[in-house]
């Protein structure tokens, strides 16, 4: 039962965070080993302004990839 969120400036049309839905959904049943029923993804906007106070409070160890801009603010 995996939840994806992802989180995105604002931009983004439906179909584009619809495909992104898909792929992430398929890309998850492979990787983990689970039915395609049991994974939900959710796709929330962050104001850009918004977007560093966002990143703080996702802990560094749950960050599997990092952007260069968070490396060099730690």
């Amino acid at each position: 039962m995996p939840h994806i969120s992802v989180f995105s400036i604002p931009g983004h049309s439906e179909e584009e965070k619809q495909r992104l839905a898909q792929q992430i959904t398929e890309l998850t049943v492979q990787e983990f080993h689970v039915d395609r029923a049991l994974v939900s993804v959710s796709v929330e906007e962050i104001p850009q302004s918004g977007w560093q106070d966002l990143m703080k409070q996702i802990p560094n160890d749950a960050l599997y990839v990092k952007p260069p801009y968070l490396e060099e603010s730690t």
